[in-house]
């Protein structure tokens, strides 16, 4: 589900919640942020992901 999406000429960030599903049934929220950085041509550079699992494991 995503939140906030921000962009340049050359990078985007979007924030997002991610719904994992456990073994046990339970739905779990993590939220997580994607960083894509394009070329000069509009093609993708580089795309970093960060998650934040912890609440995988509360």
């Amino acid at each position: 589900m995503p939140l906030i999406l921000r962009s340049t000429d050359d990078h985007f960030v979007l924030e997002a919640l991610n719904i994992f599903n456990r073994h046990d049934g339970e739905k779990i929220t993590c939220p997580a942020v994607a960083i894509t950085e394009r070329n000069s041509e509009g093609y993708v550079k580089s795309i970093r992901v960060f998650i934040d699992i912890n609440p995988l494991y509360a």
